[in-house]
């Protein structure tokens, strides 16, 4: 089974890369996929990101930025991720 993802620089006020947003991807097109819940989406990317290729190795030891769904909040994921490696990003839709 192929696996996707793209991830996003983020850049420092000297131009240099201090991070990285990673995003779901459903395919080699560089595509999300409309029929996937958020919570399938994040759930995914988070199993790759640390199962499949390492987060290390993504972020080249930077921080990752992964975006989770109300949802995923609420649930145990954010006590998987290590908060001197992963930013939780809160969706601008999101109700508090």
């Amino acid at each position: 089974m192929d696996v996707f993802m793209a991830r996003q620089p983020i850049y420092d006020v000297m131009q240099k890369v201090c991070a990285y947003e990673l995003l779901y991807r459903a395919d080699q097109n560089n595509t999300y996929a409309t029929d996937v819940s958020g919570e399938v989406a994040t759930s995914n990317l988070v199993a790759d990101a640390i199962g499949v290729f390492g987060l290390e190795s993504i972020t080249s030891g930077n921080r990752a930025f992964i975006n989770l769904t109300r949802e995923l909040l609420l649930d145990d994921l954010p006590f998987l991720l290590d908060p001197g490696e992963v930013v939780i990003e809160i969706l601008e839709d999101t109700v508090v």
